[in-house]
C-alpha cells in the first residue's frame, strides 16, 4: 500500500507540472487540471478510468497538433507539448500499476493488496470469505493470487469446494476440482468427500457411486466415504442397499467401520426390524463397541416400546465398562415419560445427576413435560425453577407446557406468573403462548379480556396469531350467541390472509343452529365451506350438526339432504376417514329407496351417536303410518332394532 501511495503521488506531482506549463502557453487543456481535482486520484474506479480515457484522447489530439505547430515554428508550443506528452507517458503507467493495485468495488472494504500481504494471510482471506458464503470474491481471489504465481494450498480449496456445494454450485465445484487435477495443488480424500457430500445433498446417487469408485480406484477411500454414502442410502431407506454396499467397500482384512454399522444399525431399529438391528449388533460386537453403539440399541429398542431390553443393555454396558452418558439417561427418561411412568422417569435423574451427569436442557424438557401430562403441573414449576438456578434459561415450549397446564386447572394468577418470568428471563411469549392464555380465558367465559390478549397481537408488535387463534375466538363468540362478533372474527381472519379450516366452520355452525338461524348454518356449510373442499380437509362434525338440528324441528326431508351432501362429499374425498366413507356406502340403498329415507336417517342418526334413538324410530313409524306403509316399514325398523341390540 506504501508503494501504492508513492506512485499516487508522483502522478499528483506530475500533474501539477503540467498545470503549470498549461497555464504559462496559454492551452485550453485541462485534462490533467481535472485529474487532481477529482482528490488526488482518490476517486472510484469508475473514475480514474473515465480520466484516463479522456487522457488517450488529448494525448491523439496533441500528436495531430505537433507537426502543424512545428511547421509554423511555433518553439514554444512545441516545449510544452513535448514535456507534457513526456508526463502524460509517465503517469499512465503510473496509473497502470494503480489500477492493478486496487481491489474492485465488491474487495474494497478489505483493503487487499496482494503484494503487500503474506502467502498465510491470503489463504486465510480465502477461507474467511468462504465460510461467509462470499464465495464471488473468495474464487476472484483465488484466481488473481495464482495469476500473480501464489497457489492457494489443498485445504484452502476444500473451504471453496465446500462452500459452494453448500449452495448448489455442484458444477464450478466440479470444475475446481478437475482444475485441481490438471494445475495444482492435487485434489486429496477430503476434496473428494466434499463433492460426495454435496451429490448426496441434491440426491444425485448415480454421481455419487461414480465418485466412491473412482476414489477406490485412486486409493482416496476412507472411512469418512463410507459414512457419508451409507447415511445418505440409510436416509432415503434404502437400507439393505447400503449394507450391501458397506461389504464391497470394506476390507475384510481391516477393521471394519463402526459408524457406519452402527448407522445401519439405527435404521433398521428404527423401522421396527429388531432381528435385523440385532444381526447388526452381533457384528458390532466383533468390534470395539463404544458408548454411541450402545445408546443407538437402547434407543431402537425404546421406540418399539422395549424398555426391558433397553435396561439389559444398560446392564451391559456397567459389565464392559461403558459408563451411560447424558444420551442414555435422556432417551430412557424419555420413553418412561412418553409411558407415563413419571415416577421412573425421576428416579434416573436422581440416578444421573449421582453418577456425576449433569442433566441438561432435554433431560429437565422431558420431564416437565411427562408431570404436564399426568397433571403435576407443581413439580414441573420446580423443575422450571430448578433450570433458573443453574442459569438454564429454557425454551418457550417449556414455558408454554406450565402456562398451557395452569390455564387448563383454572389458575389464572400461576398462568400469568409464568408468562411474566419468561418475559422477565428474557424468552419472548410465541403464538402458543398467547394461545393458551387466550383458550384460559375463554374457558373462564371471560371473553373480553380474550379479546384484548388478540388485539395485544395484532397491534403491540406481538407475534402474529394463527388459524388456531381465531378458531377460539370464532367458538367462544358462537357459544355465547355472539354471532356478529363471530362472523367479524371470521372476516378478519380472512382479510389477513388465514386460511379457515373444518374447525372455523364448524363453530359457526354450531353458534347458528343454536341460535335457530338455520339458513345461516346452510350457508356456512354450502357456500363458505363445500365450495372451497378443495382446500379444506371436512369431518362429519359440521353435517352431523345440521343434521341434529333438522331433526329437532321435523324437517326430515331438510335432513336427509344435508345427508346427502355429506355421502356425495365422501364419495369425492379421498381425505375423511375409511370408517364414515364405510357406514355410508352401508347405506348407499336410500338413493333407491326414496319411501325409506326417513329409517335410513334414523339409522345414520343413530350411527352419528343420538342419545334418542328409540324416540326417533317411533316419530318414525308415526310418520311412516299416516302414509299407509305401516306394514313394511314396521318389518324393516324391527330389522333396524335387531341392528341395534346387536350394536349394544
Amino acid at each position: 500500500m506504501e508503494e501504492t501511495l508513492s506512485m499516487v503521488g508522483k502522478a499528483k506531482t506530475n500533474a501539477n507540472i503540467g498545470e503549470g506549463l498549461l497555464e504559462s502557453s496559454g492551452s485550453k487543456c485541462k485534462s490533467v487540471v481535472e485529474w487532481n481535482q477529482v482528490g488526488g486520484f482518490g476517486g472510484t474506479m469508475s473514475t480514474i478510468v473515465k480520466m484516463l480515457s479522456e487522457v488517450n484522447i488529448n494525448r491523439k489530439h496533441n500528436m495531430i497538433l505537433r507537426p502543424k505547430m512545428i511547421t509554423n515554428d511555433h518553439h514554444p508550443e512545441v516545449v510544452v507539448f513535448s514535456a507534457l506528452d513526456s508526463i502524460l507517458n509517465s503517469t499512465l503507467d503510473t496509473l497502470k500499476l494503480v489500477r492493478e493495485s486496487i481491489s474492485w468495488t465488491n474487495i474494497d472494504d478489505y483493503n487487499y493488496s496482494l503484494k503487500s500481504r503474506s502467502y498465510t494471510q491470503h489463504v486465510d482471506t480465502i477461507k474467511n470469505l468462504s465460510l461467509q458464503g462470499k464465495l464471488g470474491v473468495a474464487w476472484w481471489l483465488r484466481n488473481k493470487t495464482m495469476v500473480k504465481g501464489v497457489i492457494p494450498d489443498v485445504v484452502t480449496h476444500n473451504y471453496l469446494i465446500n462452500g459452494l456445494c453448500k449452495v448448489g454450485e455442484l458444477e464450478k465445484a466440479e470444475w475446481l476440482v478437475r482444475e485441481m487435477s490438471s494445475r495444482g495443488p492435487s485434489p486429496n480424500s477430503a476434496t473428494y468427500n466434499i463433492l460426495l457430500k454435496g451429490y448426496c445433498t441434491i440426491n444425485d446417487i448415480y454421481k455419487a457411486r461414480d465418485l466412491v469408485s473412482s476414489m477406490i480406484v485412486d486409493g482416496k477411500e476412507n472411512m469418512v466415504t463410507s459414512n457419508i454414502i451409507i447415511h445418505h442410502y440409510c436416509k432415503k431407506g434404502r437400507i439393505t442397499e447400503a449394507r450391501s454396499l458397506l461389504m464391497k467397500l470394506t476390507d475384510e482384512n481391516s477393521k471394519k467401520n463402526l459408524v457406519a454399522s452402527t448407522t445401519i444399525m439405527d435404521s433398521y431399529l428404527k423401522n421396527g426390524d429388531a432381528s435385523l438391528g440385532l444381526t447388526i449388533w452381533g457384528e458390532i460386537c466383533a468390534k470395539q463397541v463404544d458408548v454411541v453403539a450402545y445408546n443407538v440399541f437402547i434407543h431402537g429398542s425404546c421406540l418399539n416400546g422395549d424398555v426391558i431390553v433397553a435396561y439389559k443393555f444398560v446392564n451391559k454396558m456397567f459389565k464392559t465398562g461403558l459408563l451411560p452418558d447424558r444420551f442414555t439417561y435422556n432417551i430412557l427418561i424419555n420413553r418412561l415419560c412418553k409411558l407415563r411412568r413419571i415416577d421412573e422417569a425421576l428416579y434416573l435423574y436422581t440416578v444421573m445427576s449421582r453418577m456425576g451427569v449433569d442433566p441438561d436442557r432435554v433431560s429437565y424438557a422431558t420431564l416437565v413435560q411427562g408431570l404436564c401430562m399426568i397433571g403435576d403441573v407443581d413439580m414441573a414449576h420446580g423443575l422450571l425453577n430448578r433450570m433458573l438456578e443453574k442459569s438454564m434459561v429454557p425454551r418457550p415450549v417449556t414455558w408454554n407446557l406450565i402456562i398451557d397446564r395452569y390455564g387448563k386447572q383454572g389458575d389464572k394468577r400461576k398462568a400469568l406468573y409464568i408468562r411474566d418470568q419468561m418475559m422477565i428471563n428474557g424468552v419472548s411469549p410465541n403464538v402458543f403462548t398467547y394461545n393458551s392464555l387466550i383458550h384460559m380465558f375463554i374457558k373462564g367465559g371471560e371473553i373480553d379480556e380474550a379479546r384484548s390478549l388478540m388485539k395485544e397481537m395484532l397491534v403491540a408488535g406481538g407475534p402474529l396469531p394463527d388459524t388456531v387463534t381465531y378458531n377460539l375466538l370464532v367458538g367462544a363468540e358462537s357459544k355465547y350467541g355472539h354471532l356478529y362478533s363471530a362472523d367479524e372474527v371470521y372476516e378478519d381472519m380472512k382479510k389477513r390472509g388465514y386460511k379457515p379450516d373444518v374447525i372455523t366452520y364448524t363453530e359457526l355452525i354450531r353458534g347458528y343452529c343454536l341460535r335457530g338461524k338455520i339458513k345461516e348454518a346452510e350457508r356456512i356449510l354450502y357456500i363458505e365451506m363445500l365450495e372451497n373442499f378443495s382446500l379444506v380437509v371436512v369431518d362429519h362434525v359440521p353435517f352431523q350438526i345440521l343434521i341434529k338440528k333438522y331433526f329437532k324441528v321435523s324437517d326430515f326431508n331438510s335432513a336427509y339432504g344435508v345427508y346427502q351432501t355429506w355421502f356425495n362429499y365422501v364419495g369425492a374425498n379421498k381425505d375423511v376417514e375409511p370408517a364414515e366413507k364405510n357406514v355410508l356406502d352401508g347405506n348407499n340403498h336410500v338413493a333407491e329407496r326414496p319411501i325409506g329415507n326417513l329409517l335410513d336417517l334414523c339409522t345414520i342418526y343413530y350411527t352419528m351417536g343420538h342419545p334418542y334413538f328409540d324416540h326417533h324410530v317411533k316419530m318414525v313409524n308415526d310418520a311412516l303410518y299416516v302414509n299407509g306403509v305401516n306394514n313394511v316399514i314396521v318389518a324393516e325398523t324391527d330389522q333396524w332394532l335387531d341392528v341395534e341390540e346387536d350394536m349394544a
